[in-house]
This record gives C-alpha cells, sequence and structure tokens, in this order.
C-alpha cells in the first residue's frame, strides 16, 4: 500500500523540515499576488518581493526533490497581469527545466463582472523537472 504523509504548515516552513532529495511529487499553486483577501497572507506585494518569494518556495521544493521528482506548479493571471505567470517561471529557470505547459479551460469563465475584454478561460500549469 502507498503511504502518503500530508503536513499543513507555511510551505517554506515546513520543506525547511523535510529531508534533502525525499519528495517524489510537488503539487504547489500558490497565490496569484492578484489581491485575493486571504486569512493570513497579504496577496498584494510589489512585483519583486512577489518574485523573490516564489524563488524563495521554489528553492525548497528543488532541495525536497528526488532527482526523479516531478514538479507542477499551478500559476493564473489576470488581465491587468498577464504576464504573470512567465515571470515567475523565468525566475525559475536555473531550478528547474520547464517540460510543459498545460492549460486549464474554465468553462465558466465569463460573469456578469466581465465587460470590454475577454476574460482568461485558462491559467497556466507547469510541469518542471
Amino acid at each position: 500500500m502507498t503511504k502518503f504523509d500530508l503536513r499543513l504548515k507555511d510551505c517554506v516552513e515546513g520543506m525547511a523540515s523535510l529531508p534533502e532529495g525525499g519528495v517524489d511529487l510537488v503539487v504547489t499553486s500558490p497565490p496569484y499576488n492578484l489581491g485575493v483577501r486571504y486569512r493570513k497572507y497579504s496577496d498584494r506585494l510589489d512585483r519583486q518581493s512577489y518574485l523573490n518569494w516564489c524563488a524563495t518556495w521554489a528553492t525548497g521544493i528543488r532541495r525536497v526533490l528526488k532527482p526523479t521528482g516531478s514538479f507542477f506548479l499551478n500559476i493564473g493571471s489576470a488581465p491587468s497581469n498577464p504576464m504573470l505567470p512567465h515571470e515567475i517561471v523565468f525566475q525559475l529557470r536555473d531550478l528547474f527545466v520547464l517540460q510543459n505547459t498545460i492549460h486549464w479551460i474554465k468553462s465558466i469563465a465569463i460573469d456578469n463582472r466581465t465587460f470590454g475584454h475577454f476574460k482568461p478561460i485558462s491559467s497556466k500549469r507547469f510541469l518542471n523537472d
């Protein structure tokens, strides 16, 4: 039987407690820095602070992943910030090799608040190796 170890912690703090090279798979969807209201996290960092934070948790992921491990990253954007997923991937280029971009097509993307532009119906998922 396969054993899973799930932990609920701040990602950076939690990864620091894990041994190096022991994780087979990381799937994450960090806050997108689009101003979403979270209880304990500010989703309104300046751009460079946000990219630096991404580099911090990504460095932790690289450290805990096995050499044969995989990393799936789910990143969203907004019409006001469409380049953010690409900037994050560029920020992490020294840690991971981008293998695939997976588009998540959202069937419920149009609402009564969307006007004057098309709302994105997909968000980026990146497979890194």
